[in-house]
């Protein structure tokens, strides 16, 4: 194995991925593209986050919808995967994870809180507009446990602005966002609010040319549907 190949593996294992063919096409990305895992925490990041597609596309077949979800092996840099809905009905799409919520601390006129809360960075909603990619497909996947979460149970009882009443708990959901829609409340500043992370709190995997700028908006305004059943602790 090469360095690189090495590194890769470590990353199957993690994840628990056993299909050979799998494995093949991971290894022959890292090696074309020469990765240096050590140096860089994008090109690692990078590299995790297609095996994290991988796996929701796997899953996505034991969901029970009228859809799945494809991975496209056609090269690590295209679009992420495809929405199958029958033989001939295969869509194009990107990939969201998200772990993390947040709740603002006093009302906003999108009603934007941290039980439907979503983000995406402005400038991949950018892209996403630029490349005409027709969805984009957020795994909201929210564990109280973790520390930045943990904190938001803290601030919504501080802050119980909402008129909904509702209680905050561990859940997954599936957001199927057309890009047009995206791209039209990015360009009219419609049902968004802007945030921009400091940059001290930047991840490194993000890269130096972000700008930490994001947009957050409600998933309610999209096609959603709820797969907390298929949560996975760790």
């Amino acid at each position: 194995m090469t360095e690189s190949e090495k590194i890769v593996n470590e990353l199957l294992e993690k994840h628990n991925v056993k299909d050979d063919y799998a494995k093949c096409v991971f290894f022959n990305w890292a090696n074309e593209y020469a990765f240096n895992f050590d140096s860089t925490a994008k090109q690692s990041w990078a590299m995790e986050s297609k095996i994290v597609e991988y796996i929701f596309c796997k899953e996505s077949k034991e969901f029970n919808l009228d859809y799945h979800f494809e991975f496209n092996w056609n090269g690590m840099f295209d679009h992420d995967m495809w929405l199958v809905k029958s033989k001939y009905n295969w869509i194009p799409v990107d990939y969201k994870k998200q772990r993390n919520t947040l709740h603002p601390h006093k009302p906003n006129e999108y009603n934007i809180h941290s039980g439907n809360f979503c983000t995406l960075r402005d400038d991949k909603i950018t892209k996403m507009c630029s490349d005409e990619l027709p969805l984009v497909v957020i795994d909201r996947d929210i564990d109280f446990r973790m520390k930045n979460n943990s904190r938001v149970l803290f601030f919504k009882k501080k802050f119980d602005w909402t008129e909904e009443k509702f209680e905050l708990s561990d859940s997954r959901h599936i957001i199927i966002c057309p890009v047009g829609k995206l791209c039209e409340m990015r360009e009219k500043k419609d049902q968004v609010i802007e945030l921009v992370i400091p940059k001290e709190k930047r991840y490194a995997r993000n890269g130096k040319e972000f700008n930490g700028k994001s947009l957050c908006f409600s998933f309610e305004l999209f096609d959603t549907v709820d797969i907390s059943k298929h949560q996975k602790k760790s």
